[in-house]
């Protein structure tokens, strides 16, 4: 998958509630590997990610935590 793909993605918690979307990504430079993703929510907050945390990657990212766990 792209990282022109990923970004604008919606992300969901693990109770399916609107966390943001996808503004950037993070790679591991050897083996090229996502890591972490950055979800903004609205202009001032954003999340980082790590891929741990993350259940399904698709149309949308469901994460397998929920908001609070942030």
């Amino acid at each position: 998958m792209r990282v022109k793909t990923l970004i604008g993605k919606k992300v969901y918690d693990a109770d399916a509630i609107t966390i943001g979307k996808i503004t950037d990504a993070e790679f591991d430079e050897e083996s090229f590997r996502l890591t972490a993703i950055e979800v903004g929510q609205g202009i001032m907050k954003k999340y980082r990610i790590e891929i741990e945390k993350i259940d399904k990657l698709g149309d949308s990212v469901i994460l397998n935590i929920k908001q609070l766990d942030l």
